[in-house]
């Protein structure tokens, strides 16, 4: 079986759909199991750490009482389908076409995870943030180098506004010398 997952994401304020084309699922009840072992899988659809709660037949509506809480709506599809668009694909369009003419054949009921970090990775964490910047790095010194540059014109933009805000005489002859 192949099914077609929509979930609506709050953080991005688009539609995500994920094809189940490659995962191993050989029915809807066996779902909510293949995505639970499915970690990375998740994690690039939803953009965030979900859980799986339960899977709905018949699907749950806005309408229903039991519209708690965030879903996905899952749709069969023909195996043979191969339209479903791919990751950099405009799907807009599409997808309210699938919406408008078919219906969900379920819904998965999700709740946001939460990580839990270990002790040694809370340990290297606190390392990091008592040390931010490693002047042995390339990358950090450069970084570093970006930020004092950046703070410098700051700084000189401020002394130049508050100058043209005192005297707005000086703007006009600093604008006629440069």
């Amino acid at each position: 079986m192949r099914f077609l997952l929509v979930f609506y994401s709050s953080a991005t304020h688009e539609w995500r759909i994920l094809d189940t084309a490659s995962l191993p699922v050989s029915c809807l009840s066996g779902l909510p199991r293949v995505l639970q072992h499915e970690q990375d899988v998740m994690l690039r659809w939803l953009l965030g750490c979900y859980e799986v709660l339960e899977l709905t037949t018949p699907p749950v509506t806005e309408g229903d009482s039991d519209f708690v809480g965030e879903y996905a709506e899952v749709y069969s599809l023909a195996t043979q389908v191969s339209m479903v668009p791919t990751d950099g694909e405009y799907r807009g369009p599409w997808l309210e076409i699938l919406r408008e003419t078919q219906s969900p054949a379920a819904t998965l009921r999700l709740r946001k995870a939460c990580v839990a970090c270990s002790d040694a990775g809370l340990r290297l964490l606190n390392l990091r943030v008592k040390r931010p910047f490693d002047v042995s790095n390339d990358a950090c010194r450069a970084t570093a180098a970006r930020l004092t540059d950046w703070q410098n014109l700051k700084v000189a933009q401020d002394r130049r506004f508050a100058c043209a805000r005192d005297n707005p005489k000086a703007l006009t002859d600093w604008t006629d010398k440069a």
